[in-house]
């Protein structure tokens, strides 16, 4: 009977041996965990303006903001606090630094803040300043980790270049992009340009931007009726051919604050035209032109090309 007992009583001595611990209860000789700063950047709806939020606890006693590369020029910027809490608005795209001080402690905080690209007015497509990327197909390359900013009128005509739009976000005023204006034809016994290719990539669009793709129209025939170095024999008196319309492409994340529109309209084909021969005469009795070829025929119209999404 005893050895029972032993045995019965040998988990009871280990168990008593067991530690139990709080585990909401924090160990004294740890080190306290100090809390850090962070901050956020967050665009605003005026182009070119952002607000960065430092977000700190309640002993965040001051905040400064420098551009990083000219710390020892750019004046310190003094950023209010209100609930823990600062807000700055910074309007120069660039690197800034901001120095937190907290707990007694100093914290520096980076962040970027991104240039933003703003069309207004007529524009066209060599006034934006763009690179020129041979290895894209040949285009004509608009790249930004922030927004490009159609305003309310604009408009930008690309002339039949091929235009990359890469963004981080596109917003739109009711703005228009066009390959070619309204009634615009080649000149006179030229073909007209195609629209080339737009495409558009971003994260996200705000607004309504609508797309002209737009053939150029075709010149029309050839015609004189006074001298000509050309012998009037060799003159093509039909229409060219119209443009075809260009091929657009858009590539966005996220459309549920926007709409983008678009036409898709082959250039017109240019007129055919009647040859006339000239007659010379100090008094100008009976002297009438004379046809010398029949009206010419009207050129074909472009193509209108799908977009290819």
């Amino acid at each position: 009977m005893r050895s029972k007992i032993l045995i019965l009583t040998f988990p009871l001595l280990l168990i008593s041996c067991i530690e139990v611990r709080d585990p909401d209860k924090k160990d004294e000789n740890s080190p306290t965990e100090v809390a850090q700063p962070t901050a956020k950047v967050n665009a605003l709806n005026k182009p070119q303006q952002y607000a960065v939020t430092i977000q700190g606890d309640a002993s965040m006693s001051s905040v400064t903001r420098r551009p990083m590369g000219l710390m020892n020029q750019a004046p310190l910027a003094q950023i209010s606090i209100s609930n823990a809490q600062a807000e700055d608005i910074v309007e120069k795209p660039g690197q800034y630094e901001y120095s937190v001080m907290q707990n007694g402690q100093t914290f520096r905080l980076q962040v970027e803040i991104p240039e933003d690209y703003i069309v207004t007015g007529d524009m066209k497509i060599d006034q934006l300043n763009l690179n020129f990327n041979t290895e894209k197909d040949q285009f004509r390359v608009l790249e930004t980790k922030g927004r490009v900013f159609f305003m309310a009128g604009a408009s930008l005509t690309t002339n039949g270049e091929n235009l990359l739009i890469i963004a981080g976000m596109v917003d739109s005023e009711g703005a228009m992009i066009q390959t070619f204006p309204v009634n615009q034809k080649a000149k006179v016994g030229t073909a007209g340009r195609h629209g080339g290719k737009i495409r558009i990539e971003a994260q996200g669009l705000r607004g309504t931007l609508h797309i002209l793709m737009r053939g150029e129209g075709g010149g029309d025939g050839e015609s004189s009726t006074f001298a000509t170095s050309k012998n009037i024999s060799q003159l093509d008196n039909n229409g060219r051919k119209g443009g075809n319309s260009g091929l657009l492409e858009v590539v966005i994340a996220n459309k549920s604050l926007g709409d983008i529109t678009y036409e898709l309209l082959p250039g017109q084909g240019g007129q055919g035209v009647v040859i006339m021969t000239s007659c010379f005469s100090l008094t100008n009795d009976h002297c009438k032109p004379k046809i010398y070829k029949p009206k010419g025929q009207d050129g074909l119209p472009g193509i209108a090309q799908k977009p290819m999404n």
